[in-house]
């Protein structure tokens, strides 16, 4: 069908509006554009993963965008435990990318 997505990218999208919000809520005057050169990432691409029509071809992409939007929500982890809690939250994220 023209105009759908794949439940899967959908709700990868979903996800990634979510957490890009709580991102930017947190790092007030911050934005994609910034969260993509950060990554390493093309503004294009990143808007094309945010809206569905396309999904990351491997979780390496992915994770370099999350992990940009979570140290701006909750900081870069500082310990081994923080370092757990943030690897355990991207093992989320791995599952939501396959």
């Amino acid at each position: 069908m023209a105009g759908s997505t794949h439940p899967g990218r959908a709700a990868l999208a979903a996800e990634l509006v979510a957490l890009e919000r709580a991102a930017l809520r947190a790092r007030a005057g911050r934005s994609r554009a910034e969260a993509c050169r950060e990554a390493g990432k093309s503004l294009k691409t990143v808007a094309d993963w945010f809206s569905g029509k396309s999904a990351p071809k491997d979780f390496t992409t992915l994770r370099s965008v999350v992990e940009v939007l979570l140290d701006w929500r909750f900081g870069t982890p500082q310990n081994p435990t923080e370092r757990a809690q943030r690897d355990a939250v991207l093992l989320r994220w791995r599952e939501l990318w396959k």
